[in-house]
Parts: C-alpha cells; sequence; structure tokens
C-alpha cells in the first residue's frame, strides 16, 4: 500500500511497506510450494532427509504426500512420515514465534510435540531451527516472530531466487545451447558450464548433471558431434561457476586450443548444484 495523507499525523505508511513488516514477516521459504526446481510431481514418495519441492524435505522416517494447485493455492496432503524445512539461523531473530497454517496436518518447532495450528517457540538469532509436519492437508504454513500472521505472497520470482540460494537447476530444451569449451587433449575439452543465478549458501555440498546421454558435443574438428562419454563438472565457490573439467568424446580427434560447443540432446537434460541446510 502506498504512503497516504491521514489529516492528522501526516506521512503514514502501511506495515506492509516495510521490509520486516507483516509481508515479509514469514520464516518459510516456498510456503506456498509452487516452486518446484527438481520438477516433483503426482505421488512424491521420499527417502529420509531427501529433497521434493524447493526447501522441504522428508523427516526421519521419509515423507509420502501428494499436492494439487487451485486459484494459485496449493494444497499438500501428508499420507505418511513428515515433512520439515531447516530455517536458517540468519534469518531468525531471538524470540518467541509462532507457527501457524491451514488444513489437518500436525506441526512441532524443533523437537518439541506436536500440536494443531498455533505452536509457540523460541528461536534464538543465528541458530537454525526446525519446522516440520506429521499426516494430514497443509495449507501455506508460517512462522513468525511475536505473533500468528496472516497468509503473504511473495512474487514468484523473489521466492525462486530465495530457493536458488540453498538449491538450483538449469533444465535445457531438446537441442539447446549449453557451453562454449576448449580442447586441451585431443579428446578432452574444458571450460565454464553455468553459474548460479544468485549467490549461494556456502560451496555446494554437491554438484550434479542428468545422465551422459543427454549431452552432446560439437567439435570444429574431428567427428563433428557425438554423445559424451565422460563428463566431470565442479563448482569450487559459492558465486560459481560451474566448470567441466573432463569432458571426454569418443572417437573425436582434437587439437588443443580448438572450440567446442556443449548441446543438450533430449528433454530432460540438467545441471544442479545444492547448498542445502
Amino acid at each position: 500500500m502506498p504512503a497516504v495523507l491521514d489529516g492528522t499525523n501526516g506521512l503514514t505508511f502501511n506495515d506492509n511497506t516495510r521490509m520486516g513488516s507483516a509481508q515479509f514477516s514469514n520464516r518459510l521459504i516456498n510456503p506456498n510450494f509452487l516452486i518446484n526446481q527438481r520438477a516433483a510431481t503426482g505421488t512424491v514418495v521420499l527417502a529420509a532427509g531427501a529433497y521434493g519441492l524447493d526447501r522441504w524435505k522428508a523427516g526421519a522416517s521419509g515423507c509420502t504426500f501428494t499436492f494439487a494447485v487451485s486459484a494459485n493455492v496449493t494444497t499438500l496432503t501428508i499420507s505418511a512420515g513428515t515433512l520439515m524445512q531447516v530455517i536458517e539461523g540468519t534469518n531468525l531473530q531471538s524470540g518467541v514465534h509462532v507457527l501457524s497454517w491451514t488444513g489437518s496436518a500436525l506441526g512441532r518447532i524443533d523437537a518439541g510435540s506436536y500440536s494443531a495450528s498455533g505452536v509457540t517457540g523460541t528461536a534464538s538469532g543465528g541458530t537454525n531451527q526446525t519446522i516440520e509436519f506429521a499426516a494430514g492437508t497443509l495449507v501455506m504454513p508460517r512462522y513468525n516472530q511475536g505473533a500468528a500472521s496472516s497468509v503473504q505472497f511473495l512474487p514468484v520470482g523473489l521466492e525462486l531466487a530465495l530457493c536458488q540460494r540453498y538449491y538450483w537447476r538449469n533444465n535445457y530444451a531438446n537441442g539447446a545451447y549449453i557451453a562454449n569449451l576448449q580442447a586441451f587433449q585431443p579428446t578432452n575439452v574444458f571450460g565454464v558450464i553455468a553459474y548460479p543465478p544468485v549467490p549461494m549458501r556456502t560451496v555446494p555440498t554437491s554438484v550434479g548433471r542428468s545422465a551422459l546421454n543427454t549431452f552432446m558435443l560439437f567439435a570444429a574438428t574431428g567427428t563433428p558431434d557425438s554423445v559424451v562419454t565422460t563428463f566431470s563438472i565442479a563448482m569450487l565457490d559459492a558465486n560459481g561457476p560451474i566448470f567441466s573439467g573432463n569432458i571426454l568424446k569418443t572417437g573425436a580427434s582434437l587439437v588443443a586450443g580448438d572450440a567446442s560447443v556443449l548441446s543438450a540432446t533430449g528433454g530432460a537434460t540438467f545441471i544442479e548444484a545444492t547448498a542445502e541446510l
């Protein structure tokens, strides 16, 4: 809401215009479950600690859930196990917090008891905290300092960027360009593959890719194109980039310094980096 003149006290602002006010007070990221970089679908079955929808992972007994979106609001139904989110301590201030949501699922803060919506706990600024939900339906969970809050929706682009601090994936369509590379041996090329869209929380704990046969290398000399047979990647800094130290293509006859192009083949090509809590 914009600033207004109230005729008595001069210029005033609605609380929703300020960072840290109601509009930004929910400490859970992706509470509407719309960000889904891992492309979870249908009945999602997760092993303990595995992630499905962004920022949400299975508890110690795993988790099975489904989710459906209606009028841009997601209802998530947990049928087995628990679903949890670890809130980074950097996003918490010391004091009483309230966990609230709509639905039949029971929730808890850290190792507390499971209860219906309205669970109260105490956060310590700078210390990670875990929010966890057991079986039932779950709609728009909120974790707010001081008191329960009404439902809040951040712009989807902002929500995505918040998620990408912990995990991001570049998905490539069939035939899409990925990167320019350079040969350093007759059968090997090297180069930058991708940059993270936002700085990550820390140096990624893992960097991954789709199967070898989803990548194609086009070389300046030798065999003009072939599916790669070796593809090692790494990311040494939270700001990237992801680079290849060894992409090998069978039957190639490259000359050191020759340029080549890496592209996607098939509909499931991706590069990913993980810095989850």
